[in-house]
């Protein structure tokens, strides 16, 4: 329902503007990305990246407790990030995390300000308005408050 496909560039490191899909040859995601192909799915092992990510979704600061694991409070639960000790696998869409927020347009407007690039707005017959969004390795979020129902 919220995929979205992203397309990069992988450059010099003083190229680099990964806001407008220009990634730095020398970062995680650059080095998961050199010799693939278009359209193939890659998983970077990079939990300081999500941890960034995620502080520009939440407005948080998310903080290393331990070399490679940090963790950001948010909205009464806490996310940890931290590197696997080998490869997981877990089918696409099978799951996903779900956030309510006050103003979920508000929220929008603000994920899209930080160069983020969330689904627009959408309003649901049973009474949610929500976005979606995904993590830089695709996990799925969606944002929702309740509007009351449009039946």
């Amino acid at each position: 329902e919220f995929e979205e496909k992203m397309t990069y560039q992988v450059v010099g490191s003083q190229e680099a503007d990964p806001m407008n899909g220009r990634i730095s040859e020398e970062s995680p995601f650059g080095k998961a990305l050199l010799g693939r192909k278009a359209g193939e799915d890659v998983v970077v092992e990079a939990p300081e990246a999500l941890a960034a990510f995620y502080e520009k979704v939440f407005d948080a600061s998310a903080n290393q407790l331990v070399p490679g694991r940090w963790e950001l409070p948010a909205g009464g639960a806490t996310l940890v990030f931290a590197a696997a000790a080998g490869r997981v696998m877990v089918p696409a869409d099978s799951c996903g995390l779900e956030f309510e927020t006050d103003d979920v347009d508000a929220l929008y407007t603000r994920l899209t300000g930080q160069g983020l690039s969330p689904s627009a707005p959408v309003t649901y017959p049973w009474g949610w308005r929500a976005i979606g969004l995904k993590d830089p390795d695709g996990n799925n979020m969606d944002f929702v408050h309740n509007v009351g129902p449009s039946i």
